[in-house]
């Protein structure tokens, strides 16, 4: 421990500074993850059913495989970002 920081007062507080920012990007990455895992926690059952019956319109059916792979890869995107150690 060094002792010569005390008669500087300004590094103290920008460790206040920096302390108030980091609390603030956590809660901000807690309440992503908070919505993230409601969405998974909606969103899975619904992926593990076997597709319904096909749409005889085509093009509905298409949106409708659109919006499946849309949503499998947004499941991927935070099933993985949850596997990646925090930077």
């Amino acid at each position: 421990m060094s002792h010569h920081h005390h008669d500087e007062p300004e590094p103290e507080e920008l460790d206040e500074l920096e302390v108030s920012l980091e609390v603030e990007r956590l809660a901000i990455v807690e309440a992503i993850e908070a919505r993230n895992r409601l969405w998974l926690r909606a969103i899975l059952p619904l992926l593990q059913q076997p597709p319904i019956e096909p749409d005889p319109n085509p093009r509905v059916q298409f949106a409708f495989d659109r919006m499946r792979i849309a949503a499998c890869e947004r499941a991927a995107r935070i099933l993985a970002s949850d596997v990646e150690t925090p930077a």
